[in-house]
């Protein structure tokens, strides 16, 4: 399973660049442009990291940041213009997990992703757990009842996880 992250960035161009890093280091992409809609999709996707812009027309990233906290534990990646210490406190007061100033190295970009997402997994002992008639293979992500595989929703499996 690829992670899913989701991109809330109101320039096109930005959104555009940031999704084909990401793809082409095999992340599964969302993307908004238009602040007014990143509450639904960050509800809607359920991905497992955001990057946020913060300087965006109507709804800042400010505002989602303290938005999506208020539903979700998701990590959440600043990327932003606005390179200030008053402005990262304030990110980081908000709910971001991490904050990264534009322009920016890709490798650094990556590896704050990477360990955003090592961070936000459970860690698992046990490789396999078996409860009742069910058998969950936590590596190979399946889970199977009475040794028959069951086919979950990402979301059904994440829960069960």
């Amino acid at each position: 399973m690829k992670p899913k992250i989701l991109i809330i960035d109101d320039d096109p161009k930005d959104l555009e660049y940031l999704a084909e890093i990401l793809k082409l280091n095999n992340y599964e992409v969302a993307g908004v442009t238009n602040p007014e809609q990143a509450l639904a999709a960050a509800f809607r996707e359920n991905p497992d990291l955001i990057v946020l812009d913060i300087m965006m027309p109507g709804i800042s990233g400010w505002d989602i940041c303290a938005k999506v906290r208020e539903f979700s534990s998701v990590p959440i990646l600043m990327l932003t213009c606005l390179s200030r210490d008053e402005h990262k406190i304030k990110g980081l007061e908000l709910g971001a997990d991490d904050y990264l100033t534009k322009p920016f190295n890709t490798r650094e970009f990556l590896l704050r992703v990477k360990k955003l997402l090592e961070r936000s997994s459970p860690a698992i002992q046990e490789t396999m757990v078996e409860v009742g008639q069910l058998k969950a293979d936590f590596m190979g992500g399946k889970v199977y009842k009475k040794g028959k595989e069951i086919h979950l929703t990402k979301e059904e499996r994440r829960l069960l996880f």
